[in-house]
């Protein structure tokens, strides 16, 4: 398959002498050769919340190598309105494409370095599934491949330990199992969720620039944040679960998303720090959006939105939560 890594036998063959023996060459035997640089990674995933496996899913290696906008235009030289030009990123092409099996199952060979791992469409027309974006090290020989689960603790900003791997708790919230188990998993984007990635995309191409993927770790930390204050037994308490710096929090916003979201919350409003700087950096190509009423079955007219979109991690360290999971 296209990008995949082999590791060939070769036969060695004994030369004849100048002078022929009456004895015929004997070919040498063959020998497996291991390589302790190339590791053959394997996984599984799964539906979430069902723990069913998932199959025919597109699973793709790409290098950990930063991303380049087109046209390159310097960040400091760009005013705070729509560019003129349309700006797109283009990512290092993917060494290995694989599909899962029946049991939901993944493997491929490829040399041992640093690596983002891709699962899913990847493309920010599918508003079925969101798509994993992890990243991992492979170390060469055979490794099974673990995805993240929630942080023992929250970690404060610029405090979480070499190789923690892992995504911010949220108090008084239960994780689906999949989402505590170390099998790779996939949502299904809600009907709660369709609206606030249609209208992000819709400012981005005001801003011309390309739309965004939904991505799976986001969206996790996008609903537990909104169940957990929806609960009834929610109190404020002192942290931030959000995986990067990029993000948009409207506690009562309006049941339209662009509204409650994209404009009341300053995604893409000029002068709002922390918000235009992310939403409308061609580096953001990662999105997950929530806007759902406070209280669930009742009518009432507070709504509760979250927005996460950070910059590509291979171009960006995050200050906030600088350990991509």
């Amino acid at each position: 398959m296209k990008g995949r890594v082999y590791l060939f036998v070769l036969l060695g063959i004994s030369a004849l002498s100048a002078c022929q023996s009456s004895t015929p060459a004997t070919p040498a035997v063959p020998s497996m050769v291991t390589d302790a640089t190339v590791t053959t990674a394997w996984g599984k995933l799964v539906d979430d919340p069902s723990g069913k496996p998932l199959r025919g899913v597109r699973v793709a290696l790409e290098p950990w190598k930063p991303c380049r906008a087109e046209p390159n235009v310097p960040w400091a030289s760009k005013t705070q309105k729509p560019w003129k030009q349309h700006e797109t990123l283009v990512c290092p092409n993917a060494l290995a494409t694989v599909k899962t099996q029946v049991d939901g199952r993944f493997s491929f060979r490829a040399p041992a370095g640093h690596y983002l791992l891709v699962i899913g469409s990847d493309d920010p027309s599918d508003l079925t599934r969101p798509t994993i974006h992890d990243q991992i090290w492979l170390k060469g020989g055979s490794q099974h491949l673990l995805a993240p689960t929630p942080c023992p603790t929250l970690y404060p900003p610029g405090k979480v330990p070499a190789g923690a791997r892992c995504l911010p708790p949220i108090p008084q919230i239960t994780f689906p199992s999949p989402e505590r188990s170390t099998d790779y998993r996939l949502v299904t984007i809600s009907h709660w969720e369709k609206p606030c990635i249609r209208a992000f995309d819709s400012y981005r191409a005001k801003w011309n620039l390309d739309p965004a993927v939904v991505d799976e770790w986001l969206t996790e930390n996008n609903r537990a944040q909104i169940r957990e204050v929806r609960s009834p037994h929610f109190h404020p308490w002192d942290g931030n679960a959000n995986i990067t710096s990029g993000f948009v929090f409207q506690p009562s916003g309006d049941k339209d998303c662009a509204l409650s979201l994209m404009k009341l919350a300053g995604a893409f409003e000029v002068g709002v720090a922390g918000t235009l700087s992310y939403s409308a950096d061609p580096r953001s190509r990662w999105v997950a959006a929530l806007n759902q009423a406070l209280i669930n079955g009742r009518p009432q007219d507070v709504w509760i939105s979250n927005g996460e979109y950070p910059r590509d991690p291979r171009n960006w360290k995050d200050r906030l939560y600088p350990s991509w999971p």
